[in-house]
């Protein structure tokens, strides 16, 4: 029962971190090109979905078969495949930070309305703070 659980939680939350990192970077592409039809990128978006979820259900697989049933994902630094964990964790929030910044570097140019500027800071800066909550709270697992 504690594997079944250990499995959803762990590919529900890299689930949860890929769907914000592709948020801002929807949100980036979405300021860059306005008029490019937001269906189009769709298809990429569920493929880096499919991806992250077929990666961490590996690492979670050969976790169990290493640790057995314990909850802790990063038990020991020593060990390949927490390190693998870590490295992947890592990736996943450069992959946000870095469209949030491209995001922000692009609202502040010339010609973008302080509406929209206010608007998109207001709704984003707070869900990035809660996608950096997520994350730390995934490294300290």
């Amino acid at each position: 029962m504690v594997v079944g659980w250990k499995f959803v939680i762990v590919i529900s939350t890299y689930l949860y971190l890929t769907a914000n990192s592709i948020a801002f970077l929807d949100l980036y592409l979405t300021l860059k090109n306005p008029f490019y039809p937001r269906s189009k990128r769709q298809p990429f978006y569920l493929s880096a979905l499919a991806i992250v979820m077929v990666i961490s259900s590996y690492l979670l697989f050969r976790s169990i078969k290493v640790h057995g049933t314990t909850i802790r994902v990063y038990s020991s630094l020593q060990d390949k495949l927490t390190k693998k964990f870590l490295v992947f964790t890592l990736f996943l929030a450069a992959f946000t930070i870095v469209p949030a910044t491209m995001a922000l570097i692009r609202l502040r140019r010339k010609g973008t309305s302080k509406d929209l500027r206010k608007k998109v800071v207001k709704r984003y800066a707070i869900y990035f703070g809660f996608y950096l909550l997520m994350v730390v709270g995934t490294l300290m697992d």
